[in-house]
């Protein structure tokens, strides 16, 4: 059995973008706490779509009331990009509990047990595009095989010339370590993509 991204057929914009921002990945999965994402970024328990208009402009997007399209129109007349590294996690089965809680886990030392499928259409989508940032939304700070997959993607970006390519503090509201509240976070958001 296999477990894909929840946006599998969503995974490439299909928009001219300017940035691009990578996460790591999103389960088709029903959550059992019911905290499912409509869209990238779109679980409760994540900030990404309060930081997101911070930095480019415009109303805070957090509203569960905003539908996937309202969201995909900001992208575009912002010309930004949302995207995962993984595709897909083969070997894994829905009705196996350590399957479920690693998936769910949303660490990626746990999802890497298993056979990763990689969204090899990112550096695809980085020639197709005139980028001015892209940014991989958490820190890289071990050799796990899916900080080693954004690496990759960095060196074709600095190779190619794109001006600002940088690794973000998740906006996961989960972490908050040394002291990484929402606004500090924003802030940090703020210095690595408008940095001049």
């Amino acid at each position: 059995m296999a477990c894909s991204h929840r946006f599998l057929n969503e995974l490439i914009p299909d928009w001219e973008i300017e940035y691009l921002f990578v996460g790591t990945f999103n389960p088709e999965w029903d959550s059992p706490n019911g905290n499912n994402a409509n869209y990238f970024y779109g679980r409760s328990t994540n900030d990404f779509w309060y930081i997101l208009p911070q930095v480019f402009g415009g109303k805070n997007l957090m509203d569960k009331r905003f539908q996937k399209e309202t969201l995909k129109d900001y992208l575009k007349n912002k010309k930004i990009g949302l995207t995962d590294i993984v595709e897909r996690i083969d070997n894994v089965d829905f009705n196996i509990a350590q399957h479920k809680k690693d998936v769910f886990s949303f660490q990626d030392k746990e999802i890497e047990k298993y056979k990763i499928v990689f969204n090899d259409e990112i550096i695809n989508l980085i020639n197709r595009n005139t980028l001015r940032g892209i940014f991989f939304t958490r820190k890289v700070n071990d050799n796990s095989i899916l900080c080693q997959k954004w690496l990759e993607i960095r060196k074709h970006c600095e190779d190619k010339g794109v001006v600002r390519v940088a690794e973000l503090v998740t906006p996961s509201r989960g972490y908050h370590s040394n002291g990484y509240t929402r606004d500090r976070k924003l802030q940090e958001w703020k210095t690595a993509i408008l940095a001049n």
